[in-house]
């Protein structure tokens, strides 16, 4: 979205866009209705084990609500379980547990009803599905639970970031914290090379958002 030749088309004929394999960060999804206005746009979510998808945008959508993987699939039974193993309620996180007719019959020497996708959700009450994040990336700081697809998608919201990744860094005080791997714009990259005063404002403002960035040319 952020690339000079994007500017240099015209994208008034797309008119649907569905977008899966990873959590869309609301940042994005918001950058990309303003740059495609006319198109109906959402996520949709899915795992091997159901063979097809679990859910996704409406039809009758225009535009998923922001951050939204979709709603559930008719035929399909949904639980969120939370940490301590409880039920959650609509608007809690946990992790989401599926049961349908596509479903794998099992897994080798697990035959189960129930699969436990390892996924961190929320589902609101109008069964939208909200994923956060994969259960074993998230990155436990001074014990809470911190999703890298929401720090990657604060980044994505700086204007010269194009992309970037966030992992887990060990770290004897906290545990872990977020460490970012950064791609700068071709803007950014061109100034990066001006000199030293342009790659210092190129790399404080940067630090500004996130305190663990490290840039590689």
């Amino acid at each position: 979205m952020k690339h000079p030749a994007v500017r240099n088309h015209d994208l008034s004929r797309v008119k649907y866009m569905i977008i899966g394999a990873a959590p869309v960060p609301k940042e994005v999804q918001t950058q990309l209705c303003e740059l495609f206005p006319d198109a109906q746009i959402g996520q949709a979510y899915g795992l091997t084990e159901m063979t097809t998808t679990l859910a996704m945008i409406s039809g009758t959508q225009k535009r998923g609500p922001v951050g939204s993987g979709g709603r559930l699939l008719p035929g399909l039974q949904a639980r969120v379980i939370k940490q301590d193993g409880s039920l959650a309620n609509y608007g809690e996180s946990g992790q989401l547990v599926v049961k349908g007719p596509a479903i794998a019959l099992g897994y080798l020497n697990n035959k189960q009803a129930w699969v436990h996708t390892g996924d961190q959700v929320i589902i609101s009450e109008t069964h939208e599905v909200f994923v956060i994040d994969r259960f074993k990336e998230m990155i436990k700081v001074k014990g809470f639970q911190v999703a890298p697809a929401e720090v990657e998608g604060c980044l994505l919201s700086h204007p010269d970031i194009a992309d970037c990744c966030v992992v887990g860094m060990p770290d004897d005080r906290s545990g872990e914290v977020p460490l970012a791997f950064v791609v700068l714009t071709t803007d950014a990259e061109e100034r990066f090379t001006f000199g030293a005063d342009q790659a210092y404002h190129i790399k404080s403002d940067i630090y500004k958002v996130r305190n663990h960035v490290r840039h590689f040319s």
